[in-house]
């Protein structure tokens, strides 16, 4: 009853300072956080822009193909945390070049607790870990797989969290024309390399939910965050429609 009574209240507040503020001056009273940004560049004019309008970044770095990339990356982020110390953060990653090489997983340790001391609040993993990499047979390499387990041990025992980026949406396993979403038909057009359709040999949407599940229940003290609704969006369209059934609704 009083959870009720108090939700009601903030409703009636939230629509009281709508109807007492424009558009304009409530847009500039909020704070405001983007936490997925890729920022590539050392000019600072995307914050200069992004602080005029009251925004705190969060800069990911992203892919695992290569660690010359991963450190262009790395030094913009620094850059911009340099001439801007309040206003973003940035997360580390890793290089899977020479994966299957003796110490591998050691040295993504040793180069991630760099990151840490240099300022990194967190951890990602993108998709091409499950969807890109295989090892010497040919055998698709998951993130379940035991040779991160030495990795995921040490992000669960940093106490920072891990974003990860496990998979695609369903559409990825459908052609073009039966895509749900505007968004994704434009983009698996422009990057069929990932349009699992057009790939049957590649893992499934099942196997790629559950390799991140594996982890979770392996790790149950890592703080990890599924980017773009976990690669699990489909749920919340299944859940919309059973609700929309309703006429209350």
């Amino acid at each position: 009853m009083y959870r009720k009574l108090l939700i009601t209240c903030l409703a009636m507040l939230l629509m009281l300072s709508s109807c007492t503020l424009n558009k304009q001056e409530l847009y500039n009273s909020m704070n405001k956080i983007d936490a997925h940004v890729h920022i590539r560049t050392g000019n600072p004019a995307i914050m200069e822009y992004a602080n005029s309008q009251g925004f705190k970044l969060l800069t990911i770095n992203t892919r695992s193909d290569s660690q010359e990339y991963i450190d262009e990356q790395k030094q913009s982020a620094i850059s911009m945390k340099d001439l801007y110390p309040e206003d973003i953060n940035w997360l580390a990653t890793f290089s899977m070049e020479d994966f299957e090489d003796p110490g591998w997983a050691e040295g993504v340790v040793q180069k991630l607790q760099e990151d840490l001391d240099q300022g990194a609040m967190g951890f990602k993993i993108w998709k091409d870990i499950g969807m890109t990499f295989r090892d010497s047979l040919g055998n698709f390499v998951f993130l379940d797989d035991p040779l991160f387990e030495p990795i995921l041990e040490f992000m669960a025992g940093s106490g920072f969290t891990l974003l990860t980026h496990i998979g695609e949406p369903k559409n990825c396993w459908l052609p073009i024309e039966s895509m749900t979403v505007n968004g994704d038909k434009s983009y698996f057009t422009d990057h069929p390399q990932y349009h699992m359709y057009l790939h049957p040999d590649y893992p499934t949407h099942e196997r790629l939910m559950e390799s991140r599940d594996q982890v979770l229940a392996r790790y149950p003290k890592l703080q990890m965050v599924g980017a773009h609704l976990g690669s699990l969006e489909c749920r919340i369209v299944q859940k919309r429609e059973e609700v929309g059934k309703f006429g209350n609704q």
